[in-house]
Order: C-alpha cells, then sequence, then structure tokens
C-alpha cells in the first residue's frame, strides 16, 4: 500500500524535483567513478586503507541507489498533484483521478 502525498503547485518545485534526480545521478555516478578507483589502486598499491575506503564508497553508492529509487520515477508537470512515496506508477494514477 503506499501513501499519497501532496506537491506544491508551482515551477519553482518543479524545478528543484528535476534538479535533485540530476543531483543524485551525478552522486551515483561520482560514487561507481570513486569505488573502481579506490579498490583497483588499493589492490594494486597493496593498501588496507585504500581497500577500506573504497568498501566505505560502496555502501555510499548503495545508499545513493537507494534514494534515487525512492524519488519518483517520472517528475509530473507542477499541475500533477498527487505522487505515491514509492513513486511506481503514481504518475498514471495521478493522471487517471482526472
Amino acid at each position: 500500500m503506499t501513501e499519497e502525498v501532496e506537491l506544491p503547485h508551482d515551477d519553482a518545485a518543479h524545478a528543484a524535483m528535476l534538479r535533485g534526480q540530476r543531483l543524485e545521478y551525478l552522486t551515483i555516478g561520482w560514487n561507481v567513478v570513486e569505488f573502481v578507483a579506490a579498490t583497483t589502486l588499493g589492490v594494486v598499491a597493496g593498501s588496507i586503507g585504500l581497500l577500506a575506503f573504497g568498501l566505505d564508497t560502496l555502501v555510499e553508492l548503495f545508499a545513493s541507489i537507494a534514494v534515487a529509487r525512492a524519488m519518483p520515477a517520472n517528475v509530473p508537470n507542477p499541475g500533477c498533484m498527487h505522487l505515491s512515496r514509492s513513486g511506481r506508477g503514481s504518475f498514471r494514477r495521478a493522471m487517471s483521478r482526472g
């Protein structure tokens, strides 16, 4: 069961949602690069510190993916009123309510 959330009806909120999605995808990309670099260099250098840093980055990557999945899949137009917290299929449900 999903819980419905009211969204503001202005362009600023819409722009903020889009910016948040872009920043989250940028964070995921950065974490992937950081994980690969830290673990590769840790293995090459034989550094436990770099390997630990790479594993810490892997945890951050999983957290970033969880945040991205919790964000709405499709950012609706500012006139759309409802999004479910899961964000899955909510745009169609909101549009069918008229």
